[in-house]
């Protein structure tokens, strides 16, 4: 496959935000690529096959941001 295709939870405290940022790149990269959505749910496209990539989530809410959640590692 050359897509992976991502859900999320929103966040259990605070305001719900307004948008999502999710940040992704192949395990060996040292460069992340970055989408938003306001969605909590995202299919990233246009990916090599047989790959580990590393994702990772955060809340927007204007300019107030969350950590970004853990590194999921997912293959293609």
């Amino acid at each position: 496959a050359t897509t992976l295709s991502l859900r999320w939870d929103p966040p259990m405290a605070g305001e719900m935000p307004n948008q999502y940022r999710i940040r992704y790149r192949a395990k060996e990269s040292t460069s992340w690529y970055e989408q938003s959505t306001v969605n909590r749910w995202l299919t990233i496209g246009d990916l090599q096959s047989a790959t580990p990539y590393e994702v990772q989530v955060r809340a927007e809410r204007g300019t107030v941001f969350s950590e970004y959640s853990y590194v999921l590692t997912l293959e293609t």
